[in-house]
């Protein structure tokens, strides 16, 4: 209950479904309230629960029986499917200083691609691999031209629409196969595949994700520097095997330029006899650099396997930053060194 003097923020409603929305317009409501306290209401802040949720007040001071509203603008852009959003009223009624407001929706947009992030798995060498995604456009008249990967590596091909009902509408769908070929190099896949639309502004985006597997297993699968003192020596090994009993040798294995710079002083690499096949270490030394930061690169391998006569190990490591003595400390150090008789 509202204290006999003090001041009351009282809303007529509290939430808001939008229902189906359309991911390329904004949305609002206004939330309507009054200040049935005895006193003046102020309303010190109304904030939302994301950038997507803007609220807006005219003023922050009421006198007992005004009214006032709330705009509250729902921004759909880059969403997709149910959501729910809220913005909290901060005022000084001292009952209940916090009320929050609730907002729903169920975005659907006019053209989207289903999944956003498709990941291919492990593919082995020389295999092909292909999966599908969808892309659903609500615009009879917006057709898909190309799908192009940014990947070399891989393929992408829009294959042709059908019309089909969901959720009561009726909506075009066109599939997008995406291939990795039999003669994809060894290593990660990762890049986008950007889709062009018959709109020239409405262009769609997809993450790729993968690895082409050879008959080479490195581990670990990137090499682990660790977090690093500046200045610290540090030595790292990386084991090499063969995946399917198949023998192989290395025959180089160099460095490629890294972020900062180069991190290996010296790389070595020799066979162990004691497995079956031989497999080989692969041991890197080296120098942490003095800057603070990350420190990343790629260790290139060359061996007699076909397809895999070069392949790429990443390596990440980290440079921490260094405790700084405080300040007082520093000048107490200062001021002492001065008193010693003869100085310093």
């Amino acid at each position: 209950q509202p204290t006999a003097s003090g001041p009351e923020i009282t809303f007529d409603v509290k939430s808001q479904d939008f229902g189906v929305v359309s991911d390329d317009k904004d949305v609002n409501h206004q939330f309507k309230f009054k200040s049935t306290g005895k006193s003046t209401l102020t309303i010190t802040n109304t904030q939302g629960s994301c950038g997507c949720t803007v609220p807006q007040l005219e003023k922050k001071t009421y006198e007992p029986g005004e009214e006032g509203e709330i705009k509250v603008e729902y921004h759909p852009q880059n969403r997709k499917g149910p959501q729910h959003t809220t913005v909290t009223v901060t005022s000084n009624d001292p009952t209940k200083p916090q009320v929050v407001l609730e907002l729903k929706s169920d975005v659907r947009p006019l053209v989207g691609i289903e999944p956003t992030v498709l990941n291919l798995g492990q593919v082995p060498k020389g295999q092909t691999q292909t999966l599908k995604a969808m892309i659903t456009s609500r615009l009879k008249d917006v057709s898909i031209v190309s799908a192009t990967p940014t990947i070399a590596s891989i393929d992408a091909k829009v294959m042709p629409g059908a019309e089909v009902e969901i959720n009561g509408e009726k909506v075009m769908q066109y599939p997008v196969e995406i291939t990795v070929p039999a003669n994809a190099p060894v290593g990660q896949l990762i890049g986008n595949i950007s889709i062009r639309t018959s709109e020239q502004n409405r262009v769609l985006n997809m993450t790729v994700t993968g690895e082409v597997v050879g008959d080479i297993v490195p581990n670990p699968a990137r090499v682990q520097l660790g977090a690093l003192q500046p200045g610290q020596s540090f030595t790292s090994e990386l084991r090499l095997s063969a995946r399917n009993k198949k023998p192989f040798k290395v025959t180089k294995v160099e460095e490629k330029s890294g972020s900062p710079g180069k991190a290996f002083a010296d790389i070595q690499f020799r066979e162990d006899p004691n497995t079956v096949p031989p497999s080989y270490v692969v041991t890197v030394t080296g120098t942490a650099p003095t800057t603070p930061g990350a420190i990343k690169g790629d260790l290139l391998i060359s061996s007699d396997l076909p397809g895999e006569e070069q392949f790429k190990v990443q390596y990440f490591g980290f440079i921490r930053q260094l405790p700084q003595a405080p300040q007082q400390q520093r000048n107490q150090v200062d001021n002492e060194s001065t008193l010693i008789p003869g100085g310093r």
